[in-house]
């Protein structure tokens, strides 16, 4: 049944396994750095806080 729901899964976005999970994880990382570079580029500082 496992096998069904991810060949279901994956023929779906017509893409085998590894562009899919190439993608996701492409544009996590993405995510990641355009928080990472507002986190440390804004202009407020978390010490002025204390």
């Amino acid at each position: 049944m496992s096998q069904l729901f991810l060949g279901a899964f994956y023929d779906s976005v017509n893409l085998s396994v590894g562009p899919t999970l190439t993608y996701t994880f492409f544009f996590l990382m993405l995510i990641e750095l355009l928080y990472v570079s507002f986190k440390y580029t804004s202009p407020f500082d978390d010490k002025e806080k204390s």
